[in-house]
């Protein structure tokens, strides 16, 4: 597939998530951007320009909560919360920060659910459409 100027930034501190991620947006024709850490994501920020930004919670450094509000005092930058975190009070906290959908992490892949494609916001990964703070991501395949 052709590159479709998207430019996403993962961060996420495992490697195989970060990984799997990258696969499944690059066949998108996302470009695609990688951090480790919340420092990391913050300089790639600046660095890279991303039109999106999926983020982890559960950072070795900075957690994921602190980045979006840290971001949010300079950058309007989609981001998606992507957390193993179950607790109702840390996606409260996520959203209040500035972050404009969640989506669940799990252990086995994960595919965006929906037909629509829009330019900015959640709705710019490949098959995700509807209104923002509503989870999109289900179990299924990548493909």
């Amino acid at each position: 597939m052709t590159e479709n100027g998207q430019r996403v930034l993962v961060v996420d501190d495992e490697n195989s998530i970060r990984r799997y991620l990258r696969a499944a947006l690059s066949a998108q024709g996302f470009t695609v951007h990688e951090a480790a850490s919340g420092e990391e994501a913050l300089t790639a920020v600046l660095r890279d320009r991303p039109d999106i930004i999926i983020l982890d919670l559960g950072l070795p450094d900075i957690d994921g909560i602190e980045v979006t509000r840290r971001l949010r005092e300079w950058s309007q930058t989609p981001i998606i919360i992507l957390s193993v975190h179950e607790a109702e009070n840390d996606k409260i906290a996520a959203l209040g920060a500035g972050a404009a959908n969640l989506a669940a992490e799990r252990r086995t892949p994960w595919r965006c659910d929906g037909g629509g494609r829009k330019q900015t916001g959640a709705d710019a990964l490949p098959g995700c459409s509807g209104s923002s703070r509503r989870p999109g991501w289900r179990r299924g395949s990548s493909g």
